[in-house]
C-alpha cells in the first residue's frame, strides 16, 4: 500500500504509486499531471482528512430522504481511500488530489460532486485533446449538506481548466448525476426527490452541447445519484456502450437498450452500491466483497484478470462509491 504524502515542493513524485498533489502555489505541479492526463486515465480526488468529523444520520426535514453521511470510522475510510488511489495506479491511471482542504466534512471525499470536466469533442480525439471546459456545481441548499461548499475549490479548479462556469443562482447540479463517456452525458432526469433542477438541466445543455456533448435524461427514483444506479463499464464485444446497472434504482430499463446500449443488472447482489465501479482503462475497479457482482460481470464477458476487487466496506456504509471520490480529467 502506497504512504500517502503532501508533496513539500513541486516536481517531487517519492513513488510512482502516490498521487500528485495540485496546489495552487504549484503550478509546475499541476502542469506537469495535465500533461500525463493526455496519455492516461487521470483522476482528481481530495483526501479523507484525518480529523473528520463525526456526523451522525439524521433527516434534513420531515419528509426528506436525504440524510448527513455518518463517518464514525475514520480511519478506515482513509484506508479504503488509500486502496482506491492504489488501484488507480495499478492500472496505469494517474491520481492528483486537490489540496488545500478546509473542511473536515463530507465535501473533501465526495469530490465527484464538485464540477464536471469537458472537452470539445468535435475538435480533436482524446489523445490531443484541446483545453478543458469546467461545469461548476450548484448545491441545493434544501437537499444538500454540501451547500457550504469552500469557495476556494472554484482557484483549484482554474488550473486544470481554461475555461470554469459559475452556474446560475437558480440552477441546482450535483455532478453525481452525470454519467460522461464519449460525447454523451446521461444525466438524471429532475424530480421531486433528485438533487438537480430544470434549472440546472438547462445549464449543463447550456455548457456541454456546444462543445459536441448529447445529454441523455435518465429516470430513476431515490435520494441517490445516478452514479449509484449506473455506471460507465466501457464497450461490450458487439462495440456497444456498456453500463453497469441497478434496476432497483431505475424506473425503466429500457431507456438504455433504446439508445443501442448494454446494461449489467447488478440487483441481485446485496450491495445497494453494486451498481458504482469505476472504469481505468481497460481494469475495472469493483468492491471486493460483492462476489455477486464479480460472477454477473465475468458471466457478461468481463476477463476475470481485468476486474479490481477493491475493499469498500465503510465508504459504502456512508453512501459514498468509487465515483463519488473521484473526477475524471
Amino acid at each position: 500500500m502506497p504512504t500517502i504524502v503532501t508533496l513539500p515542493s513541486p516536481g517531487i513524485i517519492k513513488a510512482p504509486t502516490e498521487p500528485t498533489d495540485l496546489l495552487v502555489r504549484f503550478p509546475e505541479q499541476t502542469q506537469s499531471f495535465l500533461e500525463q492526463a493526455q496519455h492516461a486515465p487521470s483522476f482528481l480526488m481530495r483526501r479523507v482528512p484525518r480529523n473528520i468529523r463525526h456526523e451522525r444520520a439524521f433527516p434534513n426535514d420531515g419528509e426528506s430522504s436525504f440524510y448527513y453521511v455518518a463517518y464514525e470510522r475514520a480511519e478506515n475510510l482513509i484506508r479504503e481511500w488509500e486502496k482506491l488511489v492504489a488501484a488507480i495506479n495499478q492500472a496505469g491511471g494517474k491520481v492528483g488530489v486537490l489540496v488545500p482542504q478546509q473542511s473536515t466534512g463530507p465535501a473533501n471525499v465526495a469530490v465527484q460532486d464538485t464540477a464536471v470536466i469537458l472537452y470539445d469533442v468535435h475538435a480533436a480525439p482524446h489523445s490531443s485533446r484541446g483545453p478543458a471546459t469546467i461545469l461548476l456545481a450548484n448545491f441545493s441548499q434544501q437537499k444538500s449538506d454540501r451547500a457550504d461548499e469552500p469557495h476556494h475549490i472554484k482557484e483549484l479548479y482554474k488550473q486544470i481548466g481554461s475555461t470554469v462556469i459559475d452556474p446560475p443562482a437558480e440552477a441546482e447540479l450535483e455532478c453525481g448525476d452525470l454519467v460522461v463517456f464519449g460525447n454523451k452525458i446521461l444525466v438524471r432526469q429532475p424530480d421531486a426527490e433528485s438533487r438537480i433542477n430544470r434549472a440546472g438541466l438547462q445549464y449543463l445543455r447550456d455548457g456541454a452541447e456546444p462543445l459536441g456533448y448529447s445529454i441523455i435524461p435518465i429516470e430513476m427514483h431515490g435520494s441517490l445519484h445516478l452514479t449509484h444506479a449506473c455506471t460507465w463499464a466501457g464497450f461490450s464485444k458487439t462495440g456497444a456502450p456498456r453500463f453497469v446497472i441497478d434496476t432497483r434504482l431505475l424506473t425503466d430499463v429500457s431507456q438504455f437498450s433504446s439508445h443501442g446500449f448494454e446494461t449489467i443488472d447488478v440487483a441481485s447482489c446485496a450491495s445497494k452500491h453494486s451498481a458504482n465501479v469505476l472504469l481505468v482503462g481497460d481494469f475495472l475497479i469493483i468492491q471486493d466483497e460483492d462476489l455477486r457482482l464479480q460472477e454477473l460481470l465475468i458471466r457478461a464477458g468481463f476477463d476475470q484478470k481485468k476486474l479490481m476487487p477493491v475493499l469498500w466496506e465503510t465508504m459504502a456504509s456512508n453512501d459514498i462509491g468509487f465515483t463519488c471520490c473521484t473526477v475524471t480529467v
